[in-house]
């Protein structure tokens, strides 16, 4: 069974689709449409502090049914933000693991996202507040929805917020269509891949980035 074929599906049509660019409109178009899927890091990075800092990444979610039977979602989320974060940022940036973050809050019982910081020496924290989160998973069709809220905490200034709260709401997934067909794919590789969209979505505010190029990577895992 191959977990990653409505991705390569996709990246399939993009790819066809600039071939027929190509025949209407000559070499520039060629030149055009590669540069977008291979050097297409356009759109500057809304917050750049990360970078040289030891940073953690902390997901606090709703206590919906829904989230709840997820149980996992907020730890791959986690895990797909630090891989992001770690193959874009500098080198000289450190990324707390996703293990411990869990281990800190699971010890204690933690909720305050700047406490979480400190407990794992972390100079600056990404916080992320899930407010909804919802799945569609029928027998053949799946589709997702989320709500959240991000905002970056500086533990070394007293826990000021130095980036946020930014607002990220009614992000669906696929994005470009109602519904996924559901094919040979099941409903727990559907949520990886919208979970792996949804860090795609919150890591990409810390660093330069093509904002065309909304389906790489999705369902890869640290």
């Amino acid at each position: 069974m191959d977990r990653f074929g409505p991705v390569r599906s996709l990246v399939a049509v993009v790819l066809v689709a600039g071939g027929l660019l190509a025949v209407a409109a000559g070499c520039n178009a060629v030149a055009t449409a590669w540069w977008v899927i291979k050097d297409g890091k356009t759109y500057p990075a809304e917050y750049k502090g990360l970078n040289g800092k030891k940073v953690a990444v902390v997901v606090r979610g709703p206590q919906s049914g829904m989230f709840r039977q997820a149980q996992n979602m907020p730890y791959q989320l986690t895990r797909n933000i630090n891989r992001l974060l770690k193959e874009n940022l500098s080198k000289k940036t450190q990324i707390v693991s996703a293990d411990r973050i869990d281990k800190v809050i699971d010890s204690q019982d933690w909720e305050d996202f700047v406490e979480v910081g400190r407990q794992v020496g972390a100079e600056q924290v990404v916080a992320i507040e899930v407010d909804g989160f919802r799945q569609s998973l029928l027998s053949t069709a799946y589709s997702g929805e989320a709500s959240l809220s991000i905002s970056v905490f500086d533990v070394e200034k007293d826990g000021e917020e130095v980036y946020g709260p930014k607002s990220m709401r009614d992000l669906r997934f696929p994005p470009t269509m109602e519904a996924m067909p559901a094919g040979n794919m099941s409903g727990a590789q559907f949520t990886e891949l919208f979970v792996a969209f949804l860090a795609d979505n919150i890591a990409r505010n810390f660093y330069d980035h093509d904002p065309r190029a909304n389906f790489a990577g999705y369902g890869i895992m640290e």
